[in-house]
């Protein structure tokens, strides 16, 4: 089967000796939906761009449904023609045009239109223009437009950046229950972990510069099993506790903890708020911040010159005495 996409030693730089991407490899499946995630300056807007057809990459090759569009610092096909399509953060929608006119743009089946604004909710505003709509609506003209002309793969950059916290999650899931009924490629372009770790069937994780995937993988992977510890902060809460690995199990300042995979010697753990629980009482750990996370109360405990995040009951106050029970297995980092 031909894949949507393929990226083969994708590097790029703006001016010489400062190379923005290096050695980019990277695939999309049938219907799959990939968020890539790094750091500001990691490369991010400028792997989208060169995907997309707005930037030529210097180097490497760029396979869009089979087709070479781009290889060896030459464009071979141009934007308009790769079968992408592109939904920008800030939704780019034609202002005086309707939203059956936006969608319409470039789609001359109006029964796939018809189909699109069915499927995204917005049959019944068809004939409002951008600025009649929510955030939420725009942003679903705006994939439904994009969807419209049935690219082989779809570049969604922020896509949810404007959208408050409450509305992010149910958004998200909407946008990823309208990709996968159209049976829609895409690979979605984000800062936020929870946004990545939530919708994606695959996490890839961009360091730099020069921007390099340096770990690609399902989100339960990538975050519990992450190749470095940049990685690991990036997709949440965490703690790094020195350890001695003997085979199966590790010695802490918190106790023997199994271990994901076995090692010998002197290793990094990492323990997520969640594998680690305050037990109130003797010992020699303490609180010494608290939040409430709904469920029950989240706590910094420090013990001796180590801290871990960690769930506690509701009742737990900064200052509070106790232990630290990790539970495992925990994930050692390589190096």
């Amino acid at each position: 089967m031909t894949l949507p996409l393929v990226v083969e030693g994708l590097g790029h730089a703006y001016a010489p000796g400062a190379p923005v991407l290096e050695g980019v490899d990277l695939t999309l499946a049938q219907g799959e939906l990939v968020a890539l995630v790094g750091a500001s300056g990691s490369g991010k807007t400028t792997l989208l761009r060169c995907l997309a057809g707005l930037t030529t990459p210097a180097r490497g090759r760029v396979v869009v449904g089979g087709a070479v569009v781009a290889e060896g610092g030459r464009e071979r096909v141009p934007a308009e023609r790769r079968g992408v399509g592109l939904v920008f953060q800030e939704y780019a929608l034609f202002p005086a045009m309707t939203v059956r006119d936006n969608v319409a743009f470039g789609c001359p089946d109006p029964a796939r239109v018809d189909a699109l604004l069915a499927a995204t909710g917005l049959a019944d505003l068809a004939a409002r223009r951008p600025a009649q709509l929510s955030g939420g609506q725009q942003q679903r003209v705006a994939l439904a437009r994009a969807l419209a002309a049935q690219p082989h793969v779809l570049l969604l950059d922020e896509p949810f950046a404007n959208v408050d916290a409450p509305r992010r999650l149910d958004l998200g899931q909407e946008v990823r229950a309208l990709l996968a009924g159209q049976g829609a490629s895409a690979l979605l372009v984000t800062h936020d972990a929870q946004d990545a770790m939530t919708l994606a069937d695959r996490v890839a994780v961009l360091e730099g510069p020069p921007g390099r995937i340096v770990q690609c993988d399902a989100p339960e992977v990538v975050y519990a099993r992450p190749v470095d510890a940049a990685i690991a902060a990036r997709l949440g809460p965490c703690a790094f506790v020195p350890a001695e690995a003997r085979g199966e199990s590790a010695s802490t300042p918190f106790g023997e903890v199994a271990l994901v995979a076995a090692r010998t010697g002197p290793v990094t753990l990492l323990v997520r708020p969640e594998q680690a629980r305050f037990e109130a009482g003797a010992g020699d750990a303490r609180v010494v911040a608290r939040a409430f996370v709904g469920r029950g109360a989240r706590v910094r405990v420090r013990a001796g010159e180590r801290e871990v995040l960690a769930e506690a009951p509701l009742g737990a106050r900064a200052g509070d005495a106790g232990r630290v029970v990790v539970v495992g297995p925990c994930w050692a980092l390589p190096g």
